[in-house]
């Protein structure tokens, strides 16, 4: 599941390195740290909401007649990947 590993990057890799350059045990700094990880929490949220909006239309399924609509909602919000 996509949005359930880009949570365990963050919350497993992404959070302890920020730890850990903000203590200034190593050589890995701040920075670095926004370097490797960019945009991630970003690109999580987009999915996550996605990922819920597309669950409460599966609640009306086969009635559902707004999935368009749940992806012109994301179309904009895909804008996260443009440093890509």
């Amino acid at each position: 599941n996509y949005v359930q590993d880009l949570e365990t990057l963050i919350l497993d890799l992404m959070t302890p390195l920020q730890k850990y350059a903000a203590e200034a045990k190593g050589m890995l700094q701040l920075r670095d740290i926004k370097s490797l990880f960019s945009n991630v929490q970003e690109i999580h949220q987009v999915h996550k909401d996605f990922v819920n909006r597309l669950e409460s239309l599966q609640e009306n399924w086969p009635y559902v007649d707004t999935i368009g609509a749940a992806f012109s909602k994301l179309a904009p919000s895909l804008k996260c990947y443009g440093i890509y």
